[in-house]
């Protein structure tokens, strides 16, 4: 059969059409020259073009500025919306073009604005201003919004007016300030609760924010009448209590800056939303796949051999990974080495393991959406799900005998140099279970038998007779 015009093609096939421009590209470029085609293509692709929006904090303004509040038939294709604040405009703008302009057809003025336009740096109150927008999604599945310092100055009151104005609709959630985020002396700013009233309806939920505590589950936080906020539809849910400096625990002095990372256990997010998530998972049945966890993390300490380590905790199973990772590399070329519990490894530009120590539960899309990766997989599987199109990006890996290799004249730290003289890893990750498994012990440097650590500058060295002479006088 031969086809002579784009108005003889199935609706099926049009529509296949623009799912595979939404796989194979990272903008809106394409799908919009697609529903460009005609009126028939404009309405079969105007759901695939709406559905996943993604913001960036070049884009916040004119998004809400431009958007028709008396579209709602638009409105309504929008099943997921992303935003992304970040602090490298130019990168941001090519993430999602791969261009260095916007094409013309974009200013098209009958359609939501493109996922970036104009370069403009963030100010607190953009995103104030998105928060009207939100009651007009009302079919929107998803809401992911993460903060990426140097961006900072997020007020915790605009985040739970955001919250609030969030549709029933909204079963999944990603809210992610890396602790950017602060309330003013005089105001009444807590965030566990608002999180508390959405809890029955979600599906996937990962959280972290400045303030943390285990009103984010009852209503109740004494041991003896802690009574959990039921669950049914949850799939998973996970906490991130910062890497190294943890996030403070929500009180009377969680305004201030010192309070970011406080030097007191009392004062610290993690016990209680570990105490939280236990009550959680005892006080109902949960499904066997659901995931809960919580994820934290410890400073190292080199003259202990002491590793910077982050615990992955699942609550529901009792277990803790403590995944451990080091600075590997100096000279203007700092970066990390992790070793990861399926004994890979991989070299990071960055301290915090995020979605490696999470064990990605959130997964970024081809597409720019940030969506759960239970979703992306359905999509992947050809089930029924509100991120049809999108395509799961799949993150760089190199490991360390792969990044010396480009970088042979870097200095190397003293853990790996050492792994080198001895011949086998001397940091792996510890799984840990039993009544303590939820204790954050850092995971310490092995030393091999036959070998001793100098006490200076803590290099391996192979034992001695004049170490055994030691050993002998000083036992």
């Amino acid at each position: 059969m031969t086809l002579s015009a784009p108005g003889n093609l199935p609706d099926d096939l049009i529509i296949a059409i623009a799912i595979s421009l939404k796989h194979v590209g990272y903008g809106t470029a394409d799908l919009l020259n697609f529903i460009l085609v005609c009126t028939r293509w404009r309405e079969l692709g105007l759901p695939i073009f709406y559905s996943n929006i993604t913001l960036a904090n070049t884009t916040l303004l004119k998004f809400v500025n431009s958007f028709d509040r008396s579209s709602q038939n638009r409105s309504r294709y929008v099943r997921s919306l992303t935003v992304r604040l970040e602090p490298n405009v130019n990168t941001s703008y090519q993430t999602f073009f791969g261009t260095t302009s916007p094409p013309a057809e974009m200013m098209v003025s009958d359609l939501f604005p493109p996922p970036v336009l104009i370069p403009q740096d963030f100010k607190p109150e953009m995103l104030a201003q998105l928060t009207p927008t939100l009651r007009y999604f009302t079919n929107v599945a998803s809401v992911s919004l993460t903060v990426t310092p140097p961006i900072h100055s997020i007020l915790r009151s605009v985040l739970i007016e955001l919250l609030q104005c969030l549709p029933e609709t909204c079963v999944n959630l990603e809210l992610d300030t890396q602790g950017e985020d602060h309330r003013n002396e005089d105001e009444e700013a807590h965030i566990c609760p608002v999180i508390r009233m959405m809890l029955p309806r979600m599906h996937s939920l990962r959280i972290r924010v400045g303030a943390m505590c285990s009103a984010m589950f009852s209503t109740h936080s004494s041991k003896t009448d802690f009574v959990a906020t039921q669950t049914p539809h949850l799939r998973s849910l996970l906490v991130h209590c910062g890497s190294g400096a943890q996030i403070q625990r929500c009180g009377a002095m969680d305004y201030t800056t010192s309070a970011k990372h406080p030097s007191s256990q009392n004062a610290l997010a993690y016990p209680s939303i570990l105490e939280g998530l236990t009550h959680l998972v005892a006080q109902q049945d949960l499904p066997d796949s659901a995931i809960i966890r919580v994820v934290v993390g410890s400073l190292s300490d080199p003259r202990q051999g002491i590793c910077l380590t982050n615990f992955t905790v699942d609550v529901r199973n009792k277990t803790t990974w403590a995944i451990p990772h080091m600075h590997f590399a100096f000279d203007q070329k700092t970066v990390f080495l992790t070793r990861l519990p399926d004994d890979s490894e991989q070299v990071l530009p960055s301290a915090d393991l995020g979605p490696i120590a999470e064990g990605y539960v959130w997964t970024d899309s081809a597409c720019g959406a940030r969506l759960p990766t239970q979703e992306l997989e359905k999509e992947r599987r050809g089930l029924p799900t509100f991120a049809t199109g999108c395509v799961e990006v799949k993150p760089a890996k190199i490991t360390a005998k792969e990044w010396v290799e480009r970088h042979p004249r870097v200095a190397l730290n003293s853990t790996y140099r050492n792994e080198e003289s001895a011949g086998q890893r001397l940091m792996i990750a510890e799984k840990r279970t039993g009544a303590k498994y939820a204790e954050e012990r850092p995971v310490k440097e092995i030393t091999p038998e036959g070998w001793v650590r100098d006490s200076e500058d803590h290099m391996l060295r192979r034992i001695s007779f004049f170490d055994f002479q030691h050993q002998n006088h000083t036992g």
